[in-house]
């Protein structure tokens, strides 16, 4: 029986592709109306997406790029270091392609793709496992994963029960396929990561046991590059447990906290259901905008989503965190009056502590732990009953190589970079 790690939502404020061709244009339609004969002019094949970047053996890595063709040839990186082609590869059009991942495939490791003798490597790692907080499935990763809240426990100890069935699979090097599960009862609940709870090699001199992991020595010869890492991780969000008005908030704790029940007060939102807003005019002309409602969000099985270190700008302990915004332009903006919603002026977690990531110490305090707080965004009152399932899975701390829905806390479910609803259209630089 697999296992999975289950934790109800938080009731209160804490924290399909269709393509008929190889085609973007009834033009290029025109052109390729035989597909399957080799085109000399074939441009350089690039990749800019990935769906998911932990796709399991036998699954399909959907990709998002330019100068995809029929003939396109898609090759991951054996555990050996030599080539293996696609299981297969299916064309969508000329910015999509689906590759069905063989079995040997390393992690952390690079694709390529070919049109003839043009040849190009992505930049986006394939199951990136070199600084992996937590995967449920690791010894390491269960040693220094707590979960807040009441939660029973299994007999071996862990947080596991049955898998939910519309949640498929997610790779895991050991093949346990295990993964954090949040549904919709009402409870406060959250995972917190605590690398220096360990016993063995509590202080790290290299601060390999704070969240910086492998890349802490890097950090610390150029603190402005945290700025350059992103927090990572994949969701899965079946259909019938669309979330309306449920989102994660992330924040670093300090390493002194075995359970980090003490989230700092800088904290990143991804909050995936677009807001509705209701607009009035009063008898003078004045526009007021609220809060009306959310619409619902899923994702086509499980999604790699990335929050910059820019984002790590919010107070965690304003009361509000969900903050009603302001039309300026054409977008949404936070209103000046509502400044308080940022946890310092706006400048970010990586900004106020660039200067702590000099001595081990420093890299404990700053950067000991993180925490994912499930959130119900209730409009300021709760138990309003919102549902929905969320599973979580591979959270990691890793530079940003332009992957990943993004959805900034000021774009109010709106993404500012999605596979489907906003694709990159060039390579990351």
């Amino acid at each position: 029986m697999k296992k999975h790690f289950y934790f109800p939502f938080v009731a209160a404020l804490s924290l399909g592709l269709v393509a008929s061709s190889c085609s973007d244009s009834k033009d290029d339609e025109k052109k390729e109306e035989n597909p399957s004969k080799t085109d000399d002019t074939a441009k350089t094949p690039k990749a800019f997406m990935f769906y998911n970047e932990f796709v399991q053996d036998g699954g399909v890595l959907k990709v998002k790029g330019e100068n995809f063709t029929a003939n396109t040839v898609v090759e991951f990186q054996g555990k050996d270091g030599a080539a293996i082609a696609a299981t297969k590869v299916e064309c969508k059009s000329a910015n999509e392609i689906w590759a069905t991942v063989p079995a040997g495939v390393a992690e952390s490791s690079f694709v390529t793709f070919k049109n003839g003798d043009k040849t190009s490597e992505c930049a986006i790692r394939l199951r990136d496992t070199r600084n992996m907080l937590v995967d449920f499935n690791s010894e390491k990763s269960l040693a220094l994963t707590f979960m807040s809240g009441d939660v029973d426990k299994a007999a071996d100890g862990t947080y596991a029960v049955t898998a939910n069935a519309e949640i498929g699979d997610n790779y895991s090097s050991n093949g346990a396929n295990q993964y954090g599960l949040f549904t919709d009862e009402d409870a406060w609940k959250g995972i917190s990561y605590a690398p220096s709870a360990s016993e063995d090699d509590l202080f790290a001199e290299d601060g390999s046991n704070s969240v910086l992991g492998s890349f802490a020595k890097e950090i610390a010869k150029n603190p402005a590059s945290l700025n350059d890492y992103v927090v990572k991780f994949e969701i899965n969000v079946p259909k019938s447990g669309a979330l309306d008005g449920l989102g994660v908030a992330l924040a670093f704790t300090s390493a002194a906290e075995k359970e980090m029940t003490n989230g700092r007060k800088f904290a990143a939102c991804f909050q995936p259901a677009e807001i509705v807003f209701d607009k009035t005019t009063d008898e003078e002309g004045k526009t007021s905008w609220s809060l009306s409602s959310y619409k619902k969000f899923s994702t086509d099985g499980w999604m790699t989503v990335a929050v910059p270190m820019s984002e790590f700008v919010w107070n965690l302990y304003d009361n509000n965190y969900l903050t009603i915004p302001e039309v300026v332009g054409q977008g949404w903006e936070i209103p000046e009056d509502m400044a308080g919603v940022y946890a310092a002026g706006g400048k970010s977690y990586a900004e106020v502590n660039a200067s702590k990531v000099a001595t081990p110490d420093d890299l404990f305090d700053a950067w000991g732990g993180l925490q994912l707080l499930v959130n119900n965004y209730d409009f300021g009152s709760s138990g309003n009953g919102k549902k929905g399932t969320l599973a979580v899975d591979n959270v990691r701390i890793v530079p940003n190589d332009g992957n990943g829905a993004i959805y900034p806390k000021a774009g109010f479910g709106v993404p500012s970079q999605h596979y489907e609803l906003a694709p990159r259209t060039a390579e990351f630089k």
